[in-house]
C-alpha cells in the first residue's frame, strides 16, 4: 500500500500564506528571470518531499533529482507562477537525493538554474530492511539483526521482513528462531522466493533433501531468473546449487550435474571422464565427491 502523504501544520500554514499573498508579475522581454528565494525543503516523508522557491516573475519549472550525481529524474511544472511549491513523490525511504531546479519565464527566457542542494527522506520499515541486508552482505550479522528488529517494530506482518529475520537468525546460529520466522513468512506468502529458499536452507540443515528439492523446484518453476533485490548473491543460481546438492544426496547425480551446469557452465565435470574430476586444482577419484566439491565451490563464488 502506498504511504499516505503527510505534511506538518506549519508547512501547510506557510504554503497558505505564500499562495494567498502571491502577486504574479508577467513581463514580455528578453531578460532571464531571477530566482529570488532558493529552493528549500518544507517537509519530507519516507517517500516524498515538498519543495518551495520563489522567482521575480511568472515562471514554469523543471526539478532534476536523483540518488546519483546525474539527477536522472525530472518533475515538470508547466504552470507559470512566482511562488513555487511542488511535491516529489515515489522516492526511496532514508535516501539522500541530489536536486536542482531550472526555471523559464512565461515567454521561455531561460533556463535559470538554482543552486544544487540535497535532501534526505525519512526511514520506514523498508529502509531498515535494505540496511539490514547491507549489513548482512558485510557479514555484520549483529547490526543486521538490530536493523531488522527496527523494521519489525514498524511492520511485523510483512513476509519479506519476517523472512529476512529468519535469514539473519541463521547467520547468528539461532536455528530455532530462524525456523519460526521462515515458517511464519511462509504462512503469509507461500510462493515468495526468499521464503522458499530459506525453507530449503533449513531443510538442508535438517537433513531433509526431499524438502530441499520441493522448495527449490517451486522457485525455479515460478521465478527462473530470480535475483533478490537487496542481495544479489541470493539468486536462482543459489537455488539450483541447493537443488543439485539435494539431488546428490538422493542418488540423482545426473540431475545434480544438470543443475550445476546451468548455475556454473564452466565447471568442466563429465561423469564419464575421470580426468575431468578436478575442482580448484584438486583431483578426485570419485565422481560424486568431485560433484559435491564443485557445488560447494560454486556456492562460495556467489
Amino acid at each position: 500500500m502506498k504511504p499516505i502523504l503527510r505534511f506538518g501544520i506549519l508547512g501547510i500554514l506557510i504554503l497558505f500564506v505564500f499562495v494567498s499573498c502571491e502577486k504574479i508579475i508577467y513581463t514580455t522581454d528578453n531578460t532571464d528571470p531571477t530566482i529570488t528565494i532558493q529552493p528549500s525543503i518544507i517537509e519530507a516523508t519516507d517517500n516524498s518531499v515538498q519543495l518551495y522557491w520563489k522567482t521575480d516573475e511568472a515562471c514554469h519549472a523543471e526539478v532534476y533529482y536523483g540518488i546519483s550525481e546525474g539527477k536522472d529524474s525530472v518533475y515538470t511544472d508547466i504552470e507559470n507562477r512566482q511562488i513555487h511549491a511542488v511535491i516529489l513523490e515515489e522516492l526511496l525511504p532514508k535516501m539522500t537525493y541530489n536536486c536542482q531546479v531550472k526555471v523559464w519565464d512565461f515567454v521561455d527566457n531561460g533556463p535559470v538554474e538554482s543552486d544544487e542542494f540535497i535532501f534526505t527522506t525519512l526511514p520506514n520499515e523498508f529502509s531498515y530492511l535494505r540496511e539490514a541486508w547491507e549489513k548482512y552482505a558485510e557479514q555484520n550479522y549483529t547490526n543486521a539483526a538490530v536493523l531488522i528488529g527496527e523494521s519489525l517494530i514498524i511492520n511485523d506482518y510483512n513476509p519479506e521482513i519476517i523472512a529476512t529475520s529468519g535469514w539473519i537468525f541463521l547467520k547468528n546460529n539461532q536455528t530455532d528462531s530462524a525456523r519460526v520466522a521462515i515458517e511464519s513468512a511462509y504462512q503469509l506468502s507461500p510462493y515468495m522466493p526468499l521464503v522458499l529458499t530459506g525453507r530449503a536452507l533449513l531443510a538442508q540443515l535438517d537433513g531433509l533433501p526431499a524438502d530441499v528439492i520441493t522448495n527449490c523446484q517451486i522457485v525455479i518453476s515460478r521465478e527462473p531468473e530470480w535475483e533478490y533485490q537487496y542481495n544479489s548473491s541470493i539468486n536462482i543460481h543459489l537455488v539450483r546449487l541447493l537443488l543439485a546438492e539435494a539431488f546428490v544426496q538422493t542418488d540423482q547425480s545426473i540431475n545434480a550435474q544438470n543443475q550445476l551446469d546451468i548455475a556454473w557452465p564452466d565447471n568442466g565435470l563429465d561423469p564419464n571422464i575421470p580426468a575431468s574430476w578436478i575442482v580448484n586444482s584438486e583431483s578426485f577419484t570419485d565422481y560424486t565427491l568431485a560433484l559435491l566439491a564443485a557445488i560447494y565451490n560454486a556456492i562460495d563464488q556467489l
